[in-house]
């Protein structure tokens, strides 16, 4: 998964129709695990593209702003503006369904 940072953030989301941005420590066990997951799967979802902005971003403060270590933010961003985000527990076992409910959703509202 490509990442984006405060210097390429906007760039970035207004470059692609639909994008989804994991919020999160790329340093935290549960964030490299979920993006990842995210990864093997993106070719489930062609509409959308798929980034990682890590949480010492100053841009991250605006969306991850949790303060379990062991969670992330995922936000959809639609022609640069944010319209649907999940806050990813680690120890909710659903989680990666949420994750991928949401992907499923926005991927066909393209």
């Amino acid at each position: 998964m490509d990442t984006v940072n405060d210097s390429n953030f906007d760039a970035t989301l207004n470059s692609n129709h639909i994008v989804l941005v994991v919020f999160g420590d790329q340093y935290n066990n549960f964030c490299t695990r979920l993006v990842s997951g995210i990864d093997s799967s993106a070719n489930q979802y062609p509409n959308l593209a798929f980034r990682f902005c890590d949480m010492d971003e100053a841009i991250a403060s605006d969306y991850y702003t949790t303060v379990y270590s062991n969670d992330a933010a995922i936000v959809i961003f639609k022609d640069g503006a944010d319209v649907d985000d999940i806050d990813v527990d680690a120890t909710a076992a659903d989680s990666l369904y949420d994750v991928a409910d949401l992907c499923a959703k926005w991927n066909s509202s393209s």
